[in-house]
């Protein structure tokens, strides 16, 4: 009889479960459609619960991962948060290949161009801060720079022509060390290189724009570029796996290089005179570090929801040609809502980072060892996160 009544016990808790849980699965439109939102699970919707309720979903993201590892020879960090919780945080193959030097959630990968989203906030941070307007000329911080007619806005959405200045640097940089950001600023002077077009007139991805608010950034706060990011979003922030360069960090944070295949084994790609020039990459993260950026701007920690709406709004040229990046994002409109991402590639890392902004859902994946595997894994995730046939 007592064996009876535990199991009654029993059944009726897991029913009681499955009622309060049933709703939130699926989209987070197709639960608050329902009349149930975040705040009826106060207390209940934490991160160990969304793991028992979609179990599921986390099989199939692991057997997912763990088939591009076997097959593709996918190596990296993975997490997927979902509704804002994290459902997936793990880690395949190595940090090291070469030495086997397993993978741990707490490695830092270089996020290559992920690290212009970084550097837009902090120009909105100082905006907000009332430092900077963004239709400031370039040149009210930066007297040397040699363009007129370019705006802090023209930077941040790729309308401001500048050249490549990679290939500045690879043709006209005459020292061995390789140069910061404001020596780049004083080539582009010294060169005075033709724009691609003239500013505004024309959208063009541009690395050199992104280097250029970095010293925008620098000028502005009268502080570097690394110790403004500290002071004004990692500390703040507990990202105490992110830092910019791999020379300055904390000796006891855990740091991958990159690598390439060759053959059947890894070559360690080496450093390039391009290396030392922050803002439109250089910033190295976990996986964990990236979450707490993804929650840190839906719970506006760093800048108010209505200006960071700017960063996610395509830009319109010429008033009637959408080009889907706001600044140090990209954007993508669908049935389900909208999703701002960004993907990055730099000796050896490939790095996403997509955010479904309507579901509060995100998906990370770090890889350093070049495999152009990334937009597929995504496709797969998609599938099952949002169930889609």
């Amino acid at each position: 009889m007592i064996l009876i009544k535990k199991n009654i016990k029993t059944i009726l808790a897991l029913f009681l479960l499955t009622v309060i849980f049933i709703l939130p699965i699926g989209s987070t439109t197709k639960y608050k459609a329902s009349g149930f939102n975040d705040s009826d699970l106060t207390g209940i919707n934490n991160e160990s619960f969304i793991k028992i309720i979609h179990q599921d979903k986390i099989k199939k993201i692991d057997s997912i991962l763990k088939e591009k590892e076997k097959r593709y020879s996918f190596n990296g960090n993975v997490l997927v948060s979902y509704h804002g919780k994290i459902l997936y945080n793990n880690s395949l193959g190595y940090a090291d290949p070469r030495q086997k030097t397993k993978l741990t959630p707490e490695h830092s990968f270089q996020l290559a161009s992920i690290s212009k989203q970084f550097t837009a906030v902090a120009i909105l941070i100082l905006k907000q801060q009332g430092a900077l307007n963004l239709t400031d000329s370039v040149i009210r911080f930066l007297p040397d720079f040699p363009y007129k007619n370019i705006t802090v806005e023209m930077l941040l959405n790729h309308t401001s022509g500048l050249p490549n200045y990679m290939w500045l640097l690879e043709h006209k940089w005459d020292r061995q060390s390789a140069p910061d950001n404001q020596e780049l600023i004083k080539l582009l002077a010294k060169h005075d290189l033709n724009l691609y077009f003239k500013p505004g007139s024309r959208y063009n991805y541009s690395n050199t724009g992104y280097a250029v608010l970095a010293s925008i950034i620098e000028k502005t706060s009268n502080k570097t570029y690394e110790e403004f990011l500290n002071k004004k979003i990692f500390e703040p922030l507990g990202m105490n796996h992110t830092f910019v360069g791999n020379n300055n960090h904390d000796f006891n944070t855990k740091i991958t290089d990159g690598f390439r295949r060759w053959g059947r084994s890894y070559i360690s790609i080496p450093k390039t005179i391009n290396d030392n020039i922050y803002g439109d990459k250089g910033i190295y993260s976990s996986t964990g570090d990236l979450y707490k950026w993804d929650q840190a701007l839906y719970e506006e920690k760093l800048i108010p929801k209505k200006l960071l709406e700017k960063a996610f709004t395509p830009l319109m040229l010429h008033g009637k040609y959408k080009i889907r990046y706001g600044y140090g994002f990209r954007i993508k409109d669908t049935e389900d809502g909208k999703i701002v991402y960004h993907n990055g590639r730099w000796n050896g890392f490939r790095t996403s980072f997509h955010r479904y902004l309507e579901d509060t859902t995100s998906i990370v994946i770090l890889n350093n060892t070049s495999r152009s595997i990334n937009s597929r894994i995504i496709d797969d995730l998609e599938t099952i996160l949002f169930e889609k046939s």
